[in-house]
């Protein structure tokens, strides 16, 4: 990891960064839209990242005419009242369709063995409901989440997807993270900082950083682990024990999604209120850590999060 942070802090710049690009236009006090703006200062141009990207250079942005088109879409999120996002974005799905391939490289899959027994996948199943189980006791009622930041996004995600999203959900400050994260990806992805950011991993599943976990409490996986526990139990392997704790642990995140978990939206413009579960509840529902909650804030979010798991719900 340190040769690799030594190469994306030593290594020559080719064509303009990021920050030669958005600085003149979001760094600092000014016009235009404010959420646009504190999210650029906080999520992209901190100090800790800053030193990583000055030096990565898009090669692709030497020339001008790709520059200013790519400049003058994001003048337009910055200060159009209903901006043209789907002209906004067409700049950067060119460049996001250009990304090299990051997918993980897997070693072989090993000789197929014998097949699992069912007395082999009965003890797989108590062994993850006893997990839950211990979770919630040790949790004081409640099984946590966890989540992580990874700046260099989803590989299957290109120029079309960025489209669809800048053309759906009708929240700007969505947009706005959409529009800056995708387009930090282009310049991580196109240099050594991408070892830094995104070093290459085997498995089937990506490992969380400690450094970067969020621990927090959401419906979404509520109602996963609650659907989970339903399973166990119509399994048939569940002690009687087990039985009384999955039921009220089920009761209790059941309740979470339809109550604490619940918010009234505005309606289209001439309709009614309705409710929806939002992913992330109310504090202090959510679990979050001061730290954690703090970065939210920062980056200018009150309740909402711009993942994929708040679009859903």
């Amino acid at each position: 990891m340190l040769a690799e942070a030594y190469r994306a802090l030593t290594s020559a710049k080719d064509g303009p960064s990021i920050y030669d690009l958005c600085d003149p236009l979001l760094r600092g006090a000014g016009g235009g839209d404010a959420h646009l703006r504190k999210f650029y200062q906080t999520a992209v141009a901190n100090p800790a990242l800053r030193p990583l990207l000055s030096r990565a250079g898009l090669p692709a942005l030497r020339d001008p005419a790709k520059f200013q088109g790519l400049r003058a879409a994001i003048v337009a999120a910055r200060d159009e009242a209903a901006p043209d996002w789907a002209a906004i974005g067409a700049p950067l799905a060119e460049l996001l369709d250009r990304l090299p391939p990051t997918h993980p490289k897997r070693g072989g899959a090993a000789p197929a063995g014998e097949p699992v027994s069912v007395a082999g996948m009965d003890r797989i199943a108590r062994a993850c409901a006893s997990h839950l189980l211990r979770s919630y006791r040790k949790n004081d009622g409640f099984i946590p989440a966890y989540a992580a930041f990874n700046l260099i996004g989803d590989p299957d995600f290109r120029g079309r997807d960025l489209l669809i999203a800048l053309q759906g959900l009708d929240a700007r400050t969505y947009k706005n993270s959409t529009l800056l994260f995708n387009l930090a990806r282009v310049f991580i992805a196109n240099g050594p900082a991408a070892d830094v950011l995104n070093p290459p991993w085997r498995g089937l599943a990506e490992r969380i950083w400690s450094p970067v976990q969020i621990r927090h409490r959401s419906a979404y996986y509520d109602a996963f682990y609650a659907e989970a526990l339903m399973d166990f139990l119509h399994s048939g392997l569940a002690s009687p024990q087990e039985t009384d704790i999955s039921r009220q642990a089920i009761e209790r995140m059941v309740r979470f999604c339809l109550n604490e978990s619940r918010e009234a939206v505005p309606g289209p413009p001439g309709g009614s209120p309705f409710d929806v579960v939002t992913a992330i509840a109310p504090s202090p529902h959510a679990r979050f850590s001061r730290f954690f909650a703090n970065i939210k804030s920062d980056l200018g979010f009150g309740l909402y999060v711009p993942d994929c798991d708040t679009t859903a719900c």
